[in-house]
C-alpha cells in the first residue's frame, strides 16, 4: 500500500486509529449502544453517513443517532465512508445555519 497515492493520507490518519477502535470495538459485533453513555450530550449533533457506505457503517450511524439526545441524521447520497469535502462542507454549513 505504501506505493499507492493514498498512502500519505492513510499514514497521517494512523495515529487516530487506536482512538477509533477503542470507541467502536465493544459494539462492532452488534452489541447495543448503552443509552446512558451519551445521555448528557446537550449540543446539536449531526450524525452523517455516505449513501454508498457499507450497510454496517450506515447501521452504526443510525444506532448512534438514536442514543444521542436530539441528534439529527443525514445521508450524503453517492458518498462512501471517505466523503468528499465539496459534499461535506455544504451539509455542515446547512446544519450549523439551522442551529
Amino acid at each position: 500500500m505504501h506505493v499507492t497515492p493514498a498512502w500519505s493520507k492513510l499514514k497521517a490518519a494512523a495515529p487516530t486509529l487506536v482512538h477509533d477502535i477503542s470507541l467502536v470495538e465493544p459494539y462492532w459485533r452488534g452489541r447495543p449502544l448503552p443509552r446512558d453513555r451519551w445521555a448528557s450530550v446537550r449540543v446539536p449533533t449531526l450524525v452523517m453517513d455516505g449513501g454508498k457506505s457499507p450497510a454496517w457503517m450506515r447501521n452504526a450511524q443510525r444506532a448512534l443517532a438514536t442514543v444521542v439526545p436530539g441528534a439529527t441524521t443525514r445521508t450524503l447520497p453517492g458518498q462512501t465512508h471517505m466523503v468528499k469535502a465539496t459534499v461535506l462542507a455544504p451539509a455542515l454549513v446547512e446544519f450549523f445555519s439551522e442551529e
